[in-house]
Parts: C-alpha cells; sequence; structure tokens
C-alpha cells in the first residue's frame, strides 16, 4: 500500500509537493496570459505511452514519475515513486497537455503533472 497524504509523516511531503504543483499552476496561468502562443512542440498530445487517447476522468495507471521528480528531496521522491503502479483519475490537462493527477482517489485534487506517456489507461 503507497503513502497518502492522511498517514503520519507524508503531511510535510504532500504539502512541499502540492505547493509546487500550485506554483507551477500560476506560473502557467501567467505564461499564458503573457503569451498569445504557445512553443511549438506544445500543447503535448493527450496519448498515453501505449496510444490511447486520454481525456480528464479516465482512470490511469502511473508507470513512472521520472519527469517530476529529479530536484526534489528524498523523502518527496519515495513518496512520488510509492504512487508509482497505482490507479489515479485524471484531474485535469493543462495548457502544455500535462496531466495532472491526485495523490489520493478520495481527495481528487492536481497535486503533480507528468507527461501523458508516463500513464497508461488499464
Amino acid at each position: 500500500m503507497g503513502a497518502d497524504c492522511g498517514t503520519a509523516g507524508a503531511a510535510s511531503v504532500c504539502g512541499t509537493v502540492i505547493a509546487v504543483g500550485r506554483l507551477i499552476n500560476s506560473l502557467n496561468i501567467m505564461i499564458q496570459e503573457t503569451s498569445n502562443s504557445l512553443p511549438e512542440e506544445f500543447p503535448l498530445p493527450p496519448v498515453d505511452r501505449v496510444g490511447n487517447q486520454l481525456i480528464d476522468g479516465d482512470t490511469v495507471t502511473v508507470l513512472t514519475v521520472e519527469s517530476c521528480a529529479p530536484g526534489l528531496l528524498d523523502k518527496e521522491q519515495r513518496h512520488l515513486q510509492s504512487i508509482v503502479g497505482k490507479r489515479r483519475k485524471i484531474i485535469e490537462f493543462d495548457v502544455y497537455g500535462f496531466v495532472w493527477l491526485s495523490f489520493t482517489n478520495r481527495d481528487p485534487r492536481p497535486d503533480f503533472c507528468l507527461f501523458a506517456s508516463e500513464i497508461a489507461r488499464p
């Protein structure tokens, strides 16, 4: 069973990662407001690792968290790694096409983002 934000010790990890996620969302909004167009490779296509189309609300399996773990503290990386292999619902896609997922299925909110290629529909 993976860690979730309701367990002792996980709250600080969740708080840090949630704060980073909110900062990224805020930056995305600021960039979107100051730029009329995205770089040509964005938005990323909403297609999982095996080529399935993805939409908000799809249940997916987290295959890796390689894109968001670097630079985090060891305990935060372990928390993210505990989600690998777990199923989560897609909360949303941001303006760049990144997939936002929640740490738990009980409290769905955009806690962290991944490339669509890092997840797969079951």
